[in-house]
């Protein structure tokens, strides 16, 4: 709940001046909210090729679409061309309870729409200190993993220990 419109906008400019002109080697993606994300889409000054910022979205809803007031479906980041799509942050699960069979459901969306899913996993700080990290990390990705075999290699994983 970081930088809205505005402030998106303004950033987009100030990254396209110091990208400007400079190779980029790696990928990379911005993940603004998703209300400001069509202030951070290409755009062309004049002459200039359009400045384009790969976009992630933070989230989405789990199912394609329907009644969830205040939600977002998979469909509406496709539209914009959203690149990536991080699901299983630590805060969907603590805050929210997002399960791995919800995280599952969101994965074979994003796959579906042609996004490319930023699976995050990883234990609690007292999991670690119980020696249980094995057993937790290989539940969450076994459990978010279920029917995804053909796509595996579609996927990025970020360990992300809470």
């Amino acid at each position: 709940m970081n930088n809205g419109p505005q402030e998106g906008h303004n950033f987009l400019h100030e990254l396209e001046e110091l990208l400007s002109n400079k190779e980029i080697k790696h990928d990379f993606a911005i993940a603004p909210p998703a209300i400001t994300m069509p202030y951070m889409m290409p755009h062309s000054h004049g002459d200039h090729k359009p400045f384009e910022l790969p976009l992630a979205a933070q989230n989405f809803f789990c199912e394609e679409g329907g009644a969830y007031t205040g939600e977002h479906s998979v469909d509406f980041f496709a539209q914009l061309h959203v690149k990536y799509a991080i699901l299983g942050h630590s805060e969907r699960r603590t805050i929210f309870g997002e399960s791995n069979e919800t995280i599952n459901k969101k994965i074979k969306l994003a796959l579906k729409h042609f996004i490319q899913p930023v699976i995050c996993f990883g234990e609690t700080e007292s999991e670690y200190e119980n020696g249980k990290s094995k057993e937790i990390v290989e539940k969450q990705l076994r459990e978010m993993l279920v029917d995804i075999k053909q796509d595996a290699n579609k996927l990025i994983f970020a360990y992300e220990p809470i």
